[in-house]
Formats: C-alpha cells, sequence, structure tokens
C-alpha cells in the first residue's frame, strides 16, 4: 500500500518511468492488495475518475479480486453520465462475479431515461450481454432498441454466443 500510494503522487506526464511505476504498482495493489488496499482503489477510482491515464491504468490491473469494495466504485463510474472511459469500465466489471452487480445493471436498464441517462442505460445493457448470462437473455432481447444501430450490429457477436434453441424460443415469445 505504501508503494501505491508514493505511485499516485507521481506525475504520469513527466517521464515513462513514471507511467511504468504507476503500471505496477497498480498491477501489485490488485495481485496482492488486502481490504484495506481494495479500499483505497475504490476511492482512487472516483477520485481520479476523469484522469485517463490513472484511472484506465487501474480499471486495466483489476482483476476481480475484493468485489465487495470494488464493484461499488464500478457502479458508481458506470451510473456517472460524464464518465468516458467506458470499455476500460465495462471490462473490469465483467472480471467480477457478477452476482454483486448483474441486479443493479437490470435495475438501470429497467429504469428508463427518467432516471439513468441513454448513455448509461447502453453501458449496463453491455455489461449485461457481455456476461452471456441465460436467464437475462428475454431482457436482452426486449431491451435490444436501446442500442444505436451500428453498437447493436456489434452486440450482435454476443447474441450469436447463447444456446440456439434457448435464442429461438426467447425470440418467438416476444415476437
Amino acid at each position: 500500500t505504501p508503494v501505491f500510494l508514493h505511485a499516485l503522487q507521481l506525475d504520469l506526464n513527466d517521464a515513462p518511468q513514471n507511467m511504468e511505476a504507476w503500471q505496477a504498482a497498480c498491477k501489485s495493489a490488485c495481485q496482492r492488495g488486502d481490504s484495506d488496499t481494495a479500499t483505497i482503489l475504490a476511492d482512487v477510482l472516483l477520485q481520479y475518475r476523469n484522469d485517463q491515464k490513472h484511472v484506465t491504468t487501474l480499471l486495466q490491473a483489476l482483476n476481480g479480486r475484493h468485489p465487495q469494495y470494488i464493484v461499488p466504485a464500478l457502479m458508481e463510474l458506470l451510473r456517472d453520465p460524464n464518465f468516458t472511459f467506458r470499455t476500460d469500465l465495462h471490462e473490469a466489471l465483467i472480471r467480477h462475479d457478477h452476482s454483486s452487480f448483474v441486479y443493479q445493471l437490470i435495475d438501470i436498464i429497467g429504469a428508463g431515461r427518467e432516471i439513468h441517462s441513454h448513455g448509461v442505460r447502453v453501458s449496463a445493457f453491455l455489461v449485461l450481454g457481455s456476461l452471456k448470462l441465460p436467464y437475462c437473455l428475454q431482457l436482452i432481447l426486449e431491451n435490444l432498441p436501446v442500442l444505436p444501430l451500428e453498437q447493436a450490429r456489434e452486440f450482435a457477436i454476443h447474441l450469436a454466443e447463447y444456446d440456439g434453441n434457448a435464442f429461438r424460443e426467447r425470440t418467438m415469445d416476444i415476437l
């Protein structure tokens, strides 16, 4: 933890070695850190949410450990309509145990634009679909129109990975 906190103070734009030190500190903290370290990691995610180098490096280093500390911060970022590093966020969430956040994703998708922006709902939809949970297939199919056309095309890759019979049955139920 002291090494991580020291690396946090480095100016990542100053020298390439500083970025390398930050990457190594993030990797080490995520692989070997205890619950106190996980709490610090979650705080750093939120504090540096607008700093691309800090937050994307940390998101990429997260490995699914300590979800009880990390996932609430990840979900706060997902709900933030101004958070821009969505791909790294999605990948970080997928590396964690989905049972700690899947129902939050479902709530976000179902809440509508009055509560969550379209971008936040799309983000939740993409994470949910990437999890490939059979019990979410119908919800995904029903909410497919949430995605812009180009994203829907890209998302079709995930739909193709579902069981063919279940996919056909759910599609027929909806139609």
